[in-house]
């Protein structure tokens, strides 16, 4: 990322930052939405290299103070990520406590802390960031990223410059992962997330690879009829997926390939033959199945078994 790839990509986020500079007028806090697919984490990792660069504006990337950011030396910055599960008070207090005992290191003008996926904060999380942005301290910036504005509590939002950032591509994300991880990979992941560590680390997991590996033995099956393609889940079934992460990666996956199937879309990827002949000569039973995966999904804590939701879509394959 850099200064003229953020005013291509993101002309909102520049236009702010470049007045902030300009005015030496940066926000207290600012908070990134949109959809998933963002690079949330890349922006902000732009944003906090820029408030600790020595030039005093966009990152230079050539100063001291940039490659210490770039290896990860960042005295001045902390990130909470919730990705990695609920944000908690004590995270929290931990985040005030860090800037209220730390020092500004070599003359830098502004620190910064982030925030992904800031509505992952229970509520004591909440209500103790927003007792920190009702209390700015002069040359701190939070930088929070949430999928949707709505999933923000509006007396965190109203503290903050608020900035819808635009998506990547599912094209776009398949692209840039594809040699890395694979093109079946690339596929089921290419709604997931627009930060593209997440999305190397997804592809490692075991439990991802073997749900992907299930699914896409499926999806190729009903090449060779609707038939195979119910035995494919049945097998799938009979293989079983041992924990609930491995089935919901199951289940996005297929559901993934059929709203494929109904929009025409995710053409670009290894599935494309399969895509466009489902959604062209079984809308129908397409339109079924995805209908079926969603409230087996919504059950999911009724106990409804992985068997039991794979028979119930088998069962609408041979009618």
């Amino acid at each position: 990322m850099d200064a003229a790839r953020l005013k291509a990509e993101q002309p909102a986020l520049y236009r702010l930052l470049e007045r902030g500079f300009r005015e030496d007028s940066l926000p207290q806090a600012i908070l990134l939405y949109s959809s998933p697919r963002c690079a949330f984490r890349d922006l902000v990792h732009f944003i906090a290299q820029s408030l600790t660069c020595a030039s005093g504006s966009f990152a230079c990337g050539t100063c001291p103070q940039c490659h210490r950011f770039l290896d990860g030396h960042r005295p001045d910055y902390v990130e909470i990520d919730g990705g990695d599960g609920n944000i908690t008070k004590d995270q929290i207090a931990a985040l005030r406590d860090f800037f209220a005992q730390s020092a500004v290191q070599n003359g830098i003008k502004h620190r910064a802390y982030a925030i992904i996926d800031c509505q992952s904060m229970n509520d004591r999380a909440a209500n103790a960031l927003l007792k920190f942005l009702e209390e700015p301290t002069p040359g701190i910036t939070a930088i929070l990223t949430a999928p949707a504005l709505e999933s923000v509590i509006p007396t965190i939002i109203s503290r903050c410059e608020t900035i819808r950032i635009n998506p990547r591509s599912r094209q776009e994300i398949y692209d840039s992962i594809a040699d890395a991880v694979g093109q079946d990979a690339a596929y089921f992941l290419s709604d997931y997330s627009g930060d593209e560590q997440r999305l190397l680390d997804t592809a490692e997991l075991d439990d991802f690879k073997l749900a992907g590996e299930l699914a896409a033995e499926f999806i190729r099956s009903l090449d060779r009829g609707l038939e195979p393609a119910s035995f494919a889940l049945l097998e799938a079934a009979r293989r079983g997926l041992g924990k609930p992460r491995c089935y919901n990666f199951f289940y996005g996956d297929v559901s993934r390939f059929l709203s494929d199937a109904l929009a025409q879309d995710g053409l670009f990827g290894p599935f494309a033959p399969q895509i466009e002949r489902f959604g062209r000569e079984q809308p129908d039973l397409a339109a079924r199945m995805e209908l079926s995966l969603r409230e087996s999904q919504s059950k999911a804590k009724a106990n409804l078994s992985f068997a039991g939701v794979l028979a119930r879509l088998a069962k609408l394959l041979i009618g």
